[in-house]
């Protein structure tokens, strides 16, 4: 009975390199498990090396790459040498050669990862010479690269596109909310202004005949103030009246105010800070010298305002910039 001779490569070493630049061809590569991949080439670990301070798995050929360029972990980004790259435990290395793979040659063959090298030796009828097995797989290897490299391209785009489509739609809903909170903030004033106004007219014939009348005006509706004054300890001119108090917390937060019953009480209430001066120092709101309290911008290089500014109940100043507050001056 006679045999029929297969075409074998020339030698061990041919099977092997034909291995190392055709790469496998995996029977079901939806199947094979996310935590086998290399996270470098995305493909099943080959000879796979393990970094020993992290515990992340690579291809001993495309770690080695990496950090002959880039000596950091491809995952976390810490420090990584050679000297760190350790072999894994043998059950790792069986996990992938258990792998199924199809013969890329085109004979129909189908086995285990680490049979594959043996078929190509004794046994693929498409098997030739190492020069034509060379030919013919490096062609068909940079195809394949192109086509995933292609796919992978059109799939960033689309994900790129998504992003943009995203940002568009809420930088939309934030610049609506934008100008509502605007319209919000300009009609909030006038409103208290107006419904304060109406209300002091229809009372004030009855009210104010038995409320002592204070040397000021309100800050806030710019009435003259009878009954009880609410002057801020912290600014050294600015006062509410009885019913602007009310809504302090909202026209001039943080500030601590005492009330003045009796107008003679008023000269009582200074403090001594208000009266320091900060030599070289102007306001960058009002342009005048700094006298009083100096509040000092932390995030901008030279950005000053005195305490009268810094007070004011729209702030000049974006309140996401914390401010450091001086009472003497700075050399």
């Amino acid at each position: 009975m006679s045999t029929t001779v297969l075409p074998t490569l020339d030698s061990q070493q041919d099977a092997s390199k034909f291995i190392a630049q055709c790469g496998f061809m995996y029977r079901d590569e939806s199947q094979i498990s996310k935590s086998l991949l290399c996270p470098i080439c995305s493909e099943p670990w080959i000879e796979p090396l393990v970094a020993s301070f992290c515990g992340h798995l690579f291809c001993s050929k495309c770690i080695h790459t990496w950090i002959k360029h880039i000596p950091t972990c491809p995952v976390d980004r810490s420090p990584l040498t050679p000297s760190r790259l350790t072999q894994p435990p043998k059950i790792l290395n069986q996990l992938v050669e258990e792998l199924f793979v199809v013969c890329s040659l085109g004979c129909g063959w189908e086995g285990r990862r680490d049979e594959w090298k043996d078929h190509l030796e004794r046994y693929c009828a498409e098997a030739g010479t190492s020069a034509q097995v060379e030919e013919k797989t490096k062609a068909e290897n940079e195809d394949e690269r192109w086509k995933k490299v292609v796919r992978e391209v059109a799939g960033l785009k689309k994900e790129a596109k998504d992003y943009v489509a995203t940002i568009e739609m809420w930088k939309d809903k934030v610049e609506k909310l934008q100008l509502e909170l605007r319209k919000a903030l300009e009609a909030a004033p006038v409103e208290a202004e107006t419904e304060h106004r109406s209300s002091s007219s229809t009372s004030s014939s009855s009210d104010h005949s038995n409320l002592p009348a204070h040397r000021a005006t309100c800050d806030f509706c710019r009435c003259h103030i009878h009954g009880t004054r609410y002057k801020c300890l912290k600014c050294p001119d600015l006062d509410s009246c009885q019913t602007c108090f009310g809504s302090i917390a909202l026209h001039h937060p943080i500030h601590d105010f005492v009330p003045i019953r009796d107008p003679a009480d008023v000269t009582v209430i200074s403090l001594p800070e208000w009266k320091i001066d900060h030599p070289r120092v102007s306001c960058n709101h009002c342009g005048s010298s700094v006298v009083g309290p100096r509040f000092k911008c932390t995030l901008c290089a030279d950005y000053d305002l005195c305490h009268l500014c810094f007070a004011l109940p729209r702030p000049p100043h974006p309140l996401s910039h914390p401010m450091t507050r001086y009472v003497h001056p700075q050399r």
